[in-house]
């Protein structure tokens, strides 16, 4: 599982890296909290007359009248629409975390069950 990871964030950071490079960035503004300050209803304005609301999961809080900056794609800003342009590859950060974690849980526990059999719950004979 933990292999398994690296080709998948491989994956993930050419999409993050070809969104990025195609995007435009705007603004947003908060206009609505929804169960704390990572989580906000925000209004986004295209260039001309047309603007949409969007649900936005942010890592930093939040506050109502707050602008934010948003990434889209012109051709579909609604369904496109990403707070945020400080980290593109973030997504796949987490899942290089995620395998190198698995690997080491992998690596470690055997070790770690004979070491404490009753901590861990068994009972391994030599």
């Amino acid at each position: 599982m933990g292999l398994l990871c690296f080709p998948v964030a491989a994956v993930i950071a050419a999409n993050e890296r070809d969104f990025a490079r195609k995007a435009r960035v705007g603004s947003g503004v908060v206009v609505l909290l929804d169960n704390g300050p990572h989580h906000a209803m925000t209004k986004m304005t295209l260039p001309g007359t047309r603007s949409f609301l969007m649900i936005t999961n942010t890592q930093a809080g939040v506050t109502v009248r707050q602008r934010i900056p948003v990434r889209y794609l012109p051709a579909d800003p609604e369904r496109t629409a990403e707070p945020g342009v400080d980290s593109v590859y973030a997504d796949a950060w987490d899942v290089v975390w995620i395998g190198i974690a698995s690997i080491v849980g992998a690596l470690v526990s055997p070790f770690l069950v004979r070491r404490f059999p009753n901590l861990l719950g068994y009972m391994i004979r030599p």
